[in-house]
């Protein structure tokens, strides 16, 4: 939704029948998430504001880090990631090295390049919006509050959905393929 693309026909001879690419799906480890202020082993891929911790913690609003691992026996000539749903700005990092920053519908990235043999570290910096802090310091006392607006979020707004929310998919590619 709220998205737009260029399509160009061109009128050239129809494309050749496309070769056969094998696709294989590659096994992820369990998820942490790490919070500034806290880190969380073995989460599901749910949204922070139903993640276990006070109110304040599930109304966080920012930047937290996703990790897992993966391990390749060899590495393929290609390499994608799909992340599925993110809310609302995912940065994806692999072996500690930035790969691509994704802010909008599809999140998906070539890895290609930055997967090495054996084990890999995958890392999502996923960032979201100041709703659900907004919201959280507008049913706090004045003297309590940490942020103030003008407008947007109020007291009676309920905490939306911020977070990877999957399905998470690596999958490698045996040739060439455009996203």
């Amino acid at each position: 939704p709220y998205q737009s693309m260029i399509i160009k026909f061109d009128k050239g001879p129809a494309p050749r029948p496309a070769k056969e690419i094998k696709r294989t799906e590659i096994a992820l480890g369990d998820w942490t998430l790490k919070f500034p202020t806290r880190t969380l082993p073995n989460v599901s891929l749910i949204a922070w504001k139903d993640l276990p911790g006070s109110e304040e913690e599930k109304a966080y609003s920012g930047a937290a880090t996703y990790v897992t691992r993966f391990t390749l026996d060899e590495v393929p000539p290609r390499l994608w990631l799909d992340l599925g749903r993110v809310e609302a700005f995912a940065l994806v990092k692999l072996n500690g090295v930035e790969v691509r920053k994704l802010w909008c519908l599809p999140y998906k990235c070539n890895l290609s390049g930055y997967a090495k043999k054996g084990e890999n570290v995958l890392e999502i910096e996923v960032t979201s919006t100041w709703h659900n802090r907004l919201t959280y310091d507008l049913r706090q006392p004045v003297e309590k509050r940490k942020t103030w607006t003008t407008g947007g979020a109020s007291a009676k707004s309920q905490f939306k959905d911020s977070g990877l929310f999957g399905p998470v998919k690596l999958t490698a590619h045996d040739a060439a393929e455009r996203l």
